[in-house]
């Protein structure tokens, strides 16, 4: 068996715990952060939480980060509906709102616009997302003739930083992250990338022709353990079940 580690860059930082994980099954990850958010505090977007919070609107979610903007200015329990995405922005939700108002999650927004638009959202509609959120919820809804509002909530803000060092692997997890890191860097023919969902998958494809393997869910703990599946026959020398696409 293998005893070489395996060395995985992470393109945000992660909780010790799971490299911690990932070291117990020889993969070393290194962390750093490529891009930085900056909640939007301004008296409006303040004012217009507020103003939400007091009505019974469909609130659409496909960031965590948003999800953490907007609870850190409620000072009510909203009823909302709720259409979010799956894994770590369905979780966050969750320790602020009930199961019962998250009416469906999907891994991604183009798998969530069917089920939105399956039930058939009345009243106000609003998509609480950052400044560089892709636009395939708001045409959705300008395709069915159905009103949105957007509130941007949270900015990214790009973080590029040079690496000087070749990794067996690379850990993406939004495609500001990729766009971020592929500013100043190349990767190596070797070097496997790991994407948290479809969309991201995407962006690091338009970059490099390395192989992408996608996270089963979109999620920290998902994506650590399809790293570790993937790398398992390296490791051992024995044939194992992948997770990701």
């Amino acid at each position: 068996m293998s005893t070489a580690p395996i060395t995985v860059l992470s393109t945000k930082m992660l909780p010790q715990s799971l490299i911690a994980q990932a070291e117990e099954q020889h993969i070393h990850i290194d962390a750093a952060d490529f891009i930085n958010i900056e909640w939007i505090r301004t008296e409006d977007v303040v004012a217009q939480v507020k103003s939400y919070a007091a009505k019974p609107i469909t609130a659409l979610f496909t960031s965590a980060n948003a999800v953490a903007a907007v609870s850190r200015q409620l000072t009510t329990h909203p009823v909302w509906q709720i259409f979010c995405l799956s894994g770590k922005t369905k979780t966050t939700l969750l320790e602020h709102f009930s199961e019962e108002q998250i009416i469906a999650s999907a891994p991604d927004a183009a798998a969530l616009v069917p089920k939105i638009m399956a039930a058939r959202p009345s009243g106000d509609c609003v998509f609480f997302c950052g400044n560089k959120h892709l636009n395939t919820l708001p045409e959705a809804f300008k395709a069915e003739n159905i009103p949105l509002k957007e509130l941007v909530v949270y900015k990214t803000i790009s973080s590029p930083q040079k690496v000087n060092k070749s990794y067996d692997g690379l850990l993406f997890f939004s495609p500001s992250g990729v766009e971020s890191f592929f500013e100043l860097n190349a990767i190596a023919e070797q070097t496997v990338c790991f994407a948290i969902g479809d969309t991201t998958a995407k962006a690091v494809r338009k970059f490099t022709r390395n192989p992408v393997v996608i996270a089963g869910s979109p999620d920290n703990e998902n994506m650590i353990q399809t790293v570790q599946n993937y790398f398992f026959k390296k490791i051992t020398g024995h044939a194992s079940g992948v997770s990701g696409k």
